[in-house]
């Protein structure tokens, strides 16, 4: 059932965006004028209100309850480099950062539309399934499949550690 939602989301989405790439997206590491770090910055002003928006950045809600596998149930997130991108979750709820749009095609910004996170609010609808090319893109698809093969490695080998 699809779900109001105020501002208050868009804020929330930042806040764990960018929690999740100081805790995993390696800064120290990075060069000094990286599209990360200028995300970090970008994100950052807007939550201390120095900034009305997270352009050319764009934060995305996908809310999925994958009763196959209880990926649902989880919770952490990961900062994928090459992909451009930071996936968190929150229990069902999935957000993903984008950190550059410009390589996109217009058929998948189109696909991202449909998941942006709107500042002022706007309605969530849960899906049921992932479906590439039609509520996500195909390289957010195969972004996810390697991220549940590494929580499922992870949580079978019995590794917790973030660092693992």
């Amino acid at each position: 059932m699809p779900t109001q939602y105020g501002a208050e989301l868009h804020a929330f989405c930042t806040s764990i965006s960018l929690r999740t790439l100081e805790y995993c997206g390696k800064l120290e590491s990075l060069p000094k004028r990286s599209q990360i770090k200028s995300a970090h910055k970008c994100w950052r002003d807007y939550l201390l209100g120095k900034r009305s928006d997270v352009m050319p950045f764009s934060m995305h809600c996908f809310l999925l309850f994958d009763k196959s596998l209880s990926m649902h149930k989880a919770m952490g997130g990961h900062v994928f480099h090459d992909d451009d991108l930071i996936l968190s979750q929150v229990g069902p709820l999935f957000i993903v950062a984008l950190l550059d749009r410009r390589q996109l095609s217009v058929c998948d910004l189109d696909i991202w539309s449909q998941s942006a996170v709107a500042t002022g609010g706007s309605t969530l609808t849960p899906w049921k399934e992932w479906r590439p090319n039609e509520n996500i893109t195909r390289s957010l698809f195969e972004v996810l499949v390697r991220h549940q093969k590494e929580v499922v490695e992870r949580i079978t080998s019995k590794k917790w550690a973030i660092d693992a």
